[in-house]
Order: C-alpha cells, then sequence, then structure tokens
C-alpha cells in the first residue's frame, strides 16, 4: 500500500487512484478517499525534515492536483487560494 510519498507512482503513469481504501472511510466515495489521503499526508509532513519534507509536500500537491482532476470540491481545510493555484 502506498504511504502518499510515492509521488514517482503518479509521475509514471496509471490510474489516479487515493491510496486511502474505500471501507476506511465513512461513505467510501473517490472524494472522500482522497481527502483522507491529504490528511494523512499532512500528518506525515508535520513529523517530516529534510528531504522527507521535500518528497510530502510534493506528494500533498500531487494528490491536490489528482483530487481536481477526479472532480472533486475543494477540502474545507485546503485554503481556496492553494485550491485555485493548482492545476486541472
Amino acid at each position: 500500500m502506498s504511504t502518499g510519498f510515492d509521488i514517482g507512482g503518479d509521475i509514471l503513469g496509471g490510474p489516479v487512484e487515493p491510496f486511502t481504501p474505500a471501507e476506511a472511510t465513512p461513505t467510501g466515495t473517490v472524494c472522500e478517499r482522497f481527502e483522507f489521503d491529504l490528511i494523512e499526508i499532512k500528518r506525515k509532513l508535520d513529523k517530516s525534515s529534510g528531504i522527507a519534507k521535500i518528497q510530502g509536500t510534493y506528494a500533498w500537491a500531487a494528490k491536490l492536483m489528482d483530487m481536481k482532476k477526479a472532480g472533486c470540491s475543494r477540502p474545507g481545510f485546503v485554503g481556496s487560494g492553494t485550491w485555485s493555484r493548482v492545476p486541472a
């Protein structure tokens, strides 16, 4: 299972999928699963430093982009300024 820090897997291709399983969220929707992914990435970012912090920042940005591409709405914990800068 991905930990949300494997941005290389996203860059190299494959379907854009959240790593959080459907059964781990209340409704199991793709957008809700992406939100749970972001929460997990943020938790790891808060504990990271050095290269892990940089890698996690890219994972956060990539997950936001995947979420937007999937047609999801902006999560409440992501600022509107940040969301508007994410390419679709």
